[in-house]
């Protein structure tokens, strides 16, 4: 536990050969998110973490229930994100013409210097209310033909590298055993996927953002923190065996969770959460809404 992502490109693409084997997922958006993939694992061993919290400030931050970005603003390179967003860009092109406006808007004056850069780590904590006010108040989108959906998904997943390997250079260093909230303790988002351990039953929260896994109690929402059994449910459906998809009455959040004693093999939640989209779809119909993004608006 503390890092959900393999550690290389070989191991994660056999398992996303396995999955789209079987995967009712259109072809066009298969063939991105390999190329999205590649992209986050040939660029995440060139980001050069420039800073690594010392193990008594993780304890002290985590035990104070301070995740560690709190407060502060990571000190990524905005040279270097231009680069990883301009293959990301490239490869929505290539893949989705229509979004062929943001790879012009790339060259726009309210796109250059750190400008990307501190945009997408604006946008990484906007719920989607939110997101839709930060698009309409940037006037230039709509004046460039850019969908603000589009752009929020490539914009944030150009982060994906940096915050990739900050996570895991913090995860070497500690198993986040003192962090006792729904939110990550490295970023601060709120999980994107759970996992029920094969071997104790645990359930492990993952962020969608750093890909940082923490323990969490089973009967607590991690979004709302309600402990009433009572408005805690899950459901599931018969295509995807091994999964199930947690709900709280309360706060109408979900979460998708596998559950790893039925699936019996190893699962990489990032991969999982993409194939089983549907599941989010059956959600979202019943009222309830995620706890971070899933797949490219289109």
């Amino acid at each position: 536990m503390g890092h959900g992502l393999p550690l290389t490109w070989t191991e994660l693409k056999k398992e996303f050969d396995a999955y789209a084997g079987s995967a009712a997922i259109e072809e066009a958006l298969l063939h991105f998110y390999e190329a999205l993939f590649q992209i986050w694992y040939s660029n995440r061993d060139r980001v050069e973490i420039a800073f690594i919290f010392k193990p008594e400030q993780i304890r002290d931050s985590l035990r104070e229930g301070r995740f560690l970005l709190s407060g502060q603003k990571p000190p990524f390179d905005a040279a270097f994100y231009r680069e990883i967003l301009a293959e990301v860009v490239a490869a929505a092109v290539e893949h989705f013409p229509e979004t062929a406006a943001l790879q012009e808007a790339l060259h726009l004056e309210e796109l250059q210097g750190d400008r990307p850069l501190l945009m997408a780590m604006e946008i990484t904590s906007l719920n989607e209310v939110q997101l839709a006010h930060f698009f309409s108040s940037q006037q230039w989108f709509a004046e460039a033909g850019v969908e603000p959906a589009q752009a929020a998904f490539l914009l944030a997943a150009a982060l994906k590298p940096f915050y990739i390997s900050l996570a895991a250079a913090i995860a070497a260093q500690t198993d986040f055993s003192f962090w006792r909230e729904g939110c990550c303790p490295v970023c601060g988002r709120m999980p994107s996927m759970a996992l029920l351990r094969a071997e104790d039953g645990a359930r492990i929260l993952e962020c969608g953002q750093c890909h940082a896994q923490w323990q969490f109690g089973r009967l607590e929402c991690p979004f709302c923190r309600n402990r009433d059994f009572q408005q805690l449910r899950h459901f599931s459906i018969d295509e995807f065996p091994g999964r199930r998809v947690q709900v709280c009455e309360c706060c109408k959040g979900y979460l998708k969770t596998v559950l790893g004693k039925e699936m019996g093999r190893r699962v990489t939640l990032e991969l999982d959460n993409i194939f089983t989209v549907e599941l989010d779809l059956v959600a979202r119909r019943e009222g309830y809404q995620p706890g971070g993004d899933l797949v490219l608006p289109r």
